[in-house]
């Protein structure tokens, strides 16, 4: 077992076996795009950046307000259509 793990130690360290895949990584050459078109990137990747901050910092902030205008609506509506009860009857006749 350790003889084999030694063995396999050697071809990781070595590279690989095929000669021909050893000849190809000597000529495999891995181009980026131009520096204008990495410069478009970043900045594209910063707009996004700052957008996703916009969004973590002003989102609470935008869900408490529209939980404040829903429960002010919501109490407008329970004003409006009270309940029907004896003392409510009364006075709606007394208005009549």
């Amino acid at each position: 077992m350790a003889r084999q793990l030694a063995d396999r130690r050697k071809t990781i360290e070595r590279g690989p076996e095929n000669p021909a895949l050893a000849a190809a990584e000597d000529f495999t050459a891995i181009s980026g795009p131009p520096l204008a078109e990495q410069a478009r990137f970043v900045s594209v990747l910063a707009k996004f950046g700052a957008l996703t901050s916009s969004i973590t910092e002003g989102l609470p902030r935008q869900i408490d307000l529209r939980q404040k205008q829903y429960e002010y609506y919501r109490d407008l509506l329970r004003l409006f259509f009270k309940p029907a009860s004896p003392n409510n009857a009364a006075e709606n006749a007394e208005k009549r």
